[in-house]
This record gives C-alpha cells, structure tokens and sequence, in this order.
C-alpha cells in the first residue's frame, strides 16, 4: 500500500511542478523544500531500502546534474535539478536514472519535431518519465 501512496504522491507533486514549469519557467525553491519534506516523511513510514541508500542517491544524482549543468553552459536549470534530487530521495538511485533517461529520451523526440527551441520546460518530462515508471512498476507485478 505505501508504495502505492509515495508513486501518487511522486506523480501529483511532479503534476504541480509541471503545470508551473510550463506558464513560468520556474521552478519555486519553497516547493521543493515542502515536497521534500512529504517525501521525508514517506521515507520514514515506508523504506524498503536503507534510508541511507535514498540520501546518497539524491545527493549523487543533484551533484551530477549539477556539475554537468556547469559544464554545458547552465543547460539544465536549477530548479529541474533540485527536482530530480528531490526525486532521488523520493523513489531512489535506478529509479531516478530511468525516470531521466526517459525523459531526456522524449526531449530528444520533440526537438528532433520542433527544430530551433531555445528553451524546454523539462520537468513535464519528468512527470511523463515517471509515469512510465509507475505503469511499469503496476503491471508488472
């Protein structure tokens, strides 16, 4: 039941974050702060792995992006990378991989569709890539 209640609440946060990704381009820092606390929270009700295991994935993946953020010139933003954190605490290291290359995968689609963007919210893909992560986790078991 508790991974059924940390994959809604994963999907519904990303949802939010989407939609204000989408009409601002921003990804609000106070929102990541109170999503990581509801993902704490999960975490102690519900942790099939040591919590440990979660921190060091959020704090590996967000320094990833990060340094890879620098080094392409700000590719990524901030706020997407905070978030993919928050994801790594909230579903964990493999997950999170999958959930990006998922979604860098769809990005990939859309820019290959519309040429000369300067700019892609990206947490929407987030969300999707997600998604596919819960229709997979749900059918097949």
């Amino acid at each position: 039941m508790w991974l059924y209640i940390q994959m809604a609440y994963t999907l519904c946060v990303l949802y939010l974050f989407s939609i204000q990704d989408i009409k601002t381009r921003i990804v609000p820092l106070k929102w990541v702060i109170l999503s990581l606390f509801g993902s704490l929270v999960l975490r102690f009700l519900y942790s099939p792995n040591p919590f440990s295991e979660y921190i060091i994935s959020s704090l590996s993946i967000g320094i990833f992006l990060w340094i890879l953020s620098i080094l392409s010139n700000r590719g990524m933003g901030g706020g997407d990378i905070q978030l993919v954190a928050w994801l790594g605490l909230t579903v964990g290291f493999f997950e999170t991989t999958f959930v990006l290359i998922v979604s860098n995968l769809l990005v990939l689609c859309y820019r290959i569709v519309k040429k000369n963007l300067d700019y892609i919210a990206f947490v929407p893909y987030l969300c999707a890539g997600e998604l596919v992560l819960v229709y997979l986790r749900i059918f097949s078991q």
